[in-house]
């Protein structure tokens, strides 16, 4: 029962330059607890807010244990670093309501280890034809924090941007490679292609440094390089992105067989690129890909959406992607069926630049109706109604 409206939050202090520990679901969820009258807490002090003085969004109070509080948030991160589950403390909280946040990439995420029962509530990265654990009951997402709903405001008019895809991954899934092939490249006598890209800027020692020069390079440091205002610039000059991703699986998962799927899905089409696949491909031979995948979620889609770019990706509803509230395919996003995409291509070649610019401005508002921090802690609190 939540009765003090207080939240604790297991943080991962900043990292090293390759290793931020950016824990962006949790920055999220705090801020829109946090304009709801929620006082949050933390085992230490993490997200700074402020240029000029030392003062976090999370912030650790040594008189204050996570079981003295309503709420426990542990996020996937915690176990991706190598931390153990706090089970002592989670075991003492039998008043709090225990929540853990698990967006981690891969097909087997923190979510399914066993430890993890300990929960009341995982809210999980989820897509059909996975057997997921009792206690994942609903879907989450990457999602808006304050930072990149400011950095992504103030877009030019959309009349006045190139009419371009900006398309700039830097790794491989089998699913971007497929999507360069079956809809980006089909579509480039009508759109400029925009493959430029930058590469993580490991330049600095560490991203605990004392000194920035501004609120942008504030959050470009904390989240480890991430959201350059180059890319982001590009970006809202940009009229669409493609922002495909993921990793398809082979048939139904039910049965979450680790090795099998681990094994068959690096060679066949996974982080390998799908090596057995590549090689059938150059013999011009292909293995259609199923209906199903994991790990389709990006920070890219949702700074395309922030910028009102009309943001591509697949079909959610023919792929099984789930989230709390789903967007509407041709009004908030398109998205493409890989393996029959000509209808959609047909389709969107037709359209105008004035419908180009609806479905940006669609997409743009259902992004901050539904994923806006505030918006996503009502989710958060009404899931815990449940």
């Amino acid at each position: 029962m939540i009765k003090n409206k207080t939240v604790y939050f297991y943080c991962l202090e900043l990292g090293t330059s390759n290793k931020p520990a950016y824990q962006f679901q949790s920055i999220s969820l705090a801020q829109g607890l946090k304009k709801l009258g929620f006082t949050i807490y933390s085992n230490t002090n993490y997200w700074r807010t402020s240029v000029d003085n030392e003062e976090y969004l999370f912030n650790h109070t040594p008189t204050v244990n996570s079981f003295d509080c309503d709420i426990i948030v542990v996020p996937c991160q915690w176990m991706i670093y190598g931390m153990k589950l706090p089970l002592n403390e989670l075991k003492q909280a039998k008043n709090s309501i225990k929540v853990m946040l698990d967006v981690c990439d891969g097909l087997f995420t923190p979510a399914f280890d066993v430890d993890c029962r300990i929960f009341d509530l995982i809210l999980k990265q989820k897509t059909g034809g996975i057997q997921y654990p009792e206690n994942c009951k609903h879907p989450w997402i990457f999602g808006l924090t304050d930072e990149l709903i400011d950095i992504t405001s103030n877009s030019p008019n959309f009349a006045d941007r190139k009419k371009s895809i900006a398309v700039n991954f830097r790794h491989k899934h089998s699913i971007r490679e497929l999507s360069k092939k079956n809809v980006v490249e089909k579509i480039g006598s009508a759109f400029e292609i925009d493959n430029s890209y930058e590469k993580l800027d490991f330049s600095y020692s560490a991203l605990n440094t004392k000194t920035f020069k501004n609120k942008q390079d504030l959050f470009f440091i904390q989240s480890g390089g991430r959201h350059y205002t180059k890319y982001i610039e590009r970006l809202k000059n940009s009229m669409c992105c493609a922002t495909f991703g993921g990793i398809f699986m082979l048939g139904n998962n039910k049965e979450n067989n680790k090795l099998y799927h681990s094994i068959a899905n690096y060679f066949i089409t996974g982080r390998a690129g799908g090596k057995i696949s590549n090689s059938l491909s150059a013999l011009s031979l292909q293995i259609g890909h199923t209906y199903n995948l994991y790990q389709w979620d990006s920070w890219r889609f949702w700074e395309s959406l922030g910028c009102g770019c009309v943001t591509f990706h697949l079909d959610f509803d023919i792929y099984g992607v789930q989230l709390p509230v789903m967007p509407v395919n041709w009004e908030n996003y398109i998205g493409f069926d890989l393996l029959k995409p000509k209808a959609s291509i047909d389709r969107l070649l037709s359209l105008s630049v004035a419908d180009l610019e609806q479905i940006g401005l669609n997409g743009k508002k259902w992004a901050l109706d539904h994923y806006a921090p505030v918006p996503v802690a009502k989710t958060f609190l009404s899931y815990l109604q449940m």
